[in-house]
């Protein structure tokens, strides 16, 4: 077997396996100043984000769609006043995701 046929199926079984994973976790900095509205023990308020804080967010994956669920900002866990799209938009345009 060649090099490159090993890792191309390598490669299947792990795209395989990835898509078996429900919930995930990813790790970003924010790129900018930014406020972000959230639910905190059931109670609405704004969060202040500064540059190149970090903020962990946790994924789920419903129906082959993978959206966020919740953050984690300096050990306490919220939920976005967002919809799913605004807050994916806004993961986007405003932070760079770091990778281990």
């Amino acid at each position: 077997m060649k090099f490159s046929e090993y890792y191309n199926e390598v490669k299947a079984r792990l795209l395989e396996d990835a898509d078996n994973i429900l919930e995930f976790s990813t790790v970003h900095k924010l790129i900018k100043y930014c406020k972000i509205p959230v639910i905190e023990d059931g109670k609405r308020s704004y969060l202040s984000l500064k540059l190149n804080e970090e903020i962990e967010f946790q994924w789920e994956r419903k129906q082959n769609e993978i959206i966020p669920k919740k953050m984690k900002y300096k050990n306490v866990m919220y939920e976005s006043q967002w919809n799913e799209s605004k807050t994916k938009s806004w993961i986007i345009s405003s932070t760079r995701q770091l990778i281990d």
